[in-house]
This record gives C-alpha cells, sequence and structure tokens, in this order.
C-alpha cells in the first residue's frame, strides 16, 4: 500500500476527542501513473467515513486538530495541482457530494472553509480556481445548506467557470503604449504570458525582476516565441503611461479602455497581478497562476 498524508495516533481530550487525519491508501493494484490520481479522487473518503461522533468548531473538524487539517488540506491542494483538470474537478465534485450524502452540516461547513482557504484564496500557493468552481457548483445543491448559502456557492461556480483552463482564452481588446488599438488573440506567439495587473503593485514588479533574471525566458522574449501582454486593469491612464518605463522594452504594455477585465464577465479577477499562460492557439493552460509556477512551466517547454 501506498501511504500519502501524515498520521499519529488517536487521543481523547475529555468532551472534546480528537484523531489524527486518516490517511488514503493507494491499492498496490492501481498502475504508478494512475496512483496520484486514486489519491485525488479518494484522499478525503477515510476522513469522512470515520467522522462518525467527532466535533466540528473552532478547533478541530471531524475531531482532527485545525493545524492538522491545514496540513492535510495543503497536501491535497498540491496533489490537486498535478493530476489533469478533469480529474481535479472530479475529486472536488465527488468530495462535496461525500460531505452531503454524510449529513453533517457543521463537518460540511468546516471542510469547505479550509478547501476554500486553500483552493481559492487569492494569496495560496497552491490555489487552483476551476478545482474550486466544481467543489462551489456541487455545494450550491446541498441541502445542508440554507438557500442563501446555496446562491453563494452558485455564484463563485459561475465566477471560477470564467477563463477555464483547457479553454480558449476570452478575447478583448486593449490599447497599447503607442496608443494602437489591439486585441489579446492578435498577438502571434507560440507561448503568451498574459498578466492583469498595475505598476504600483509589488507583486507585480516582483514578477518583472523573476522574468528579467531568467536568461532563457529572456532570450524567448527577444526572439519572439513567447510574447509577454502586460494589462493595466485600473483607470489612472496618466499614471500607467509614467510607469511604461519601469517594463521590459520587448513586453507589449495595453490598457483596457472600458474595464471589461473588471466587470467579472469574461475573466473574474479576483487579485492582481494575476497571471495565464496560453499557447500559440490561445487555449489556455495556466490560470491565475502563481509566479513560481509560471516559471516552472516555462522552464519545462523553452
Amino acid at each position: 500500500m501506498m501511504l500519502l498524508a501524515c498520521c499519529a495516533g488517536r487521543q481523547g481530550g475529555g468532551e472534546r476527542a480528537t484523531r489524527a487525519f486518516p490517511q488514503v491508501r493507494v491499492p498496490d493494484a492501481v498502475s504508478e501513473e494512475e496512483r496520484p490520481e486514486y489519491a485525488a479522487v479518494h484522499y478525503w473518503d477515510p476522513f469522512i467515513k470515520d467522522s462518525d461522533g467527532f466535533i466540528t468548531d473552532t478547533l478541530t473538524v471531524g475531531g482532527v486538530p485545525m493545524a492538522d487539517m491545514e496540513k492535510a488540506a495543503g497536501t491535497y491542494a498540491s496533489l490537486i495541482r498535478i493530476v489533469p483538470p478533469p480529474v481535479a474537478s472530479d475529486a472536488l465534485c465527488r468530495l462535496a457530494a461525500a460531505l452531503d450524502e454524510k449529513g453533517d452540516t457543521a463537518l460540511f461547513k468546516g471542510v469547505a472553509s479550509i478547501i476554500e482557504k486553500y483552493l481559492y484564496d487569492p494569496q495560496s500557493p497552491v490555489r487552483n480556481e476551476d478545482a474550486f468552481g466544481a467543489f462551489c457548483k456541487a455545494a450550491s445543491g446541498s441541502l445542508l445548506l440554507t438557500e442563501a448559502e446555496r446562491e453563494v456557492y452558485a455564484k463563485k461556480a459561475s465566477l471560477a467557470a470564467l477563463a477555464a483552463v483547457g479553454t480558449v482564452a476570452p478575447d478583448f481588446e486593449f490599447i497599447d503604449i503607442k496608443g494602437r488599438r489591439r486585441t489579446l488573440h492578435g498577438v502571434r506567439a507560440d507561448w503568451t504570458v498574459l498578466i492583469f495587473g498595475n505598476p504600483d503593485c509589488e507583486a507585480c514588479k516582483t514578477i518583472v525582476e523573476m522574468i528579467g533574471e531568467n536568461e532563457a525566458l529572456s532570450a524567448s522574449v527577444k526572439s519572439g516565441s513567447i510574447s509577454i501582454v502586460d494589462i493595466y486593469v485600473d483607470d489612472d491612464i496618466a499614471a500607467w503611461m509614467a510607469a511604461s518605463g519601469d517594463f521590459p522594452k520587448d513586453w507589449i504594455l495595453g490598457y483596457d479602455p472600458v474595464q471589461a477585465i473588471r466587470s467579472d464577465t469574461i475573466y473574474h479577477l479576483r487579485a492582481i497581478p494575476s497571471i495565464y499562460l496560453l499557447d500559440h492557439d490561445k487555449n489556455i493552460l495556466l490560470k491565475d497562476a502563481p509566479e513560481e509556477v509560471l516559471l516552472e512551466y516555462l522552464s519545462s517547454i523553452i
């Protein structure tokens, strides 16, 4: 058997019995290639199955201390990142359905809260909006939740579905630093790094530095095989133009003249910077990717 996630002994504590987060065991018959997918889909099965009689409150979820739940959720989010998107979405949908079937509202909300923290928080290094959207879509039908709570999940599912990995990036018009009207799909390159940002954003400045320090990536940008399109999403155009000199000369800089990006109708922009990686046909390969994930991906293809 293969063991995933850490496991400690169960302990009792007066009225608040606790337990370690139970491991998922991958059967020996599952091939090496399929083991991550099996683990992703079945990761929460032992936890949910054996949750009867355990408390969910501010300190524990299903009897597992919050610190251990955090570690388990982090491991799960990292696992979700490496499996194919359809498998990730199926795993999150299955998790919501299993929690609903268990019939424990507190358990449902406790797990949902920590899943949201790791998969949806813009600051999470293992965030995965598409996978979280699958959880929200399934959760929006749970009768364990109030009508208002289901509506919130339905709204989040709808927003998370915008510009999903594997779909063609929604096209939009922008005005570049020279005042020319251009479109995203009009940018020709083998790969396009699309950045929604703001010159005043410290994290945005970090991206400029990280890309500039990567010799192979910088060379690919100079050769034209990779285009970096940085779109200003706020409305102080004068300030944006004044800061344009801080960007590399071979980047394509533009601003959104009609604030389409901020409208949550084609992209769901929850924080800046928000980075997408597109292929030659503008199919989305990475969505709202952490800088390290982008560089790791690009390093594998250049």
